[in-house]
């Protein structure tokens, strides 16, 4: 029993193509069973990659087209930046003045700002100043009594002259001579005619021209009495002028 195989499908068997490469590679024998297990899984694992490959494929198409797509998307993009940064140099020369006079407004209105606040600071300064004064209390002056006013001297009236007595028809008429060789009358000097050479009455003081004036300005107003005194009457005081209190 010594010379004899107990396990005969375990031999191990050279491939015929061993002599040839010199080589020789060690197989078993396997059951039929087994083999077509293993062939099942192989055709499995190649349905399964075929599958994905078909999977593969449509996503690289899709992104190959996606691809294409952004690249006109990207030409398109770069024509109109081009035609755009043509208007943008037209543009900018138009709204380069325009940012300008922008800017100036903007330190204007900065400057009537400040002014503004300035104006309120003011206004805010009078006001506390009308507080403070309205607050205060009101100092009442006492008006001071107003001097006795002066009243003017009495005019002294000057007695009446007194009216003479009536004359008679005896006696001769004011201012009119008695006849010559007549005796004069009662109270009355002798008047002497000796002198005038035509016996011709005295003459008296004409009121015609300068005479008639000085006679009118020493009889006063009309109608008033001469002066006994022959002084005038001493001026009326002047009258005080009123203020804002009654002063």
């Amino acid at each position: 029993m010594e010379g004899t195989n107990l396990y005969p499908y375990q031999e191990k068997r050279y491939h015929p193509m061993a002599k040839s490469d010199q080589r020789s590679d060690e197989y078993e024998i396997l059951p039929h069973s087994e083999i077509m297990k293993l062939k099942r899984e192989l055709d499995d694992l190649k349905a399964g990659h075929a599958d994905e490959f078909a999977g593969l494929k449509v996503s690289i198409d899709n992104l190959k087209k996606s691809i294409d797509l952004m690249n006109s998307m990207f030409k398109d993009a770069s024509e109109d930046i081009k035609a755009e940064q043509s208007q943008g140099d037209s543009i900018a020369k138009k709204v380069d003045p325009i940012i300008e006079k922008i800017a100036s407004i903007g330190d204007q209105n900065e400057k009537i700002a400040n002014a503004l606040l300035a104006v309120a600071d003011i206004v805010n300064d009078l006001k506390d100043k009308i507080e403070d004064m309205n607050n205060r209390p009101v100092e009442v002056k006492k008006e001071e009594p107003m001097p006795p006013r002066q009243s003017p001297p009495p005019f002294n009236n000057p007695p009446m002259p007194t009216m003479p007595p009536p004359m008679s028809f005896n006696q001769p008429s004011f201012g009119m001579p008695p006849p010559v060789g007549a005796p004069p009358p009662l109270g009355m000097p002798p008047q002497n005619f000796g002198n005038d050479p035509f016996g011709q009455p005295p003459s008296f003081p004409s009121f015609q021209g300068d005479n008639q004036n000085s006679f009118l300005d020493n009889q006063g107003p009309m109608g008033s009495p001469p002066d006994p005194f022959g002084a005038p009457l001493p001026p009326l005081p002047p009258k005080k002028k009123k203020g804002l209190f009654g002063r």
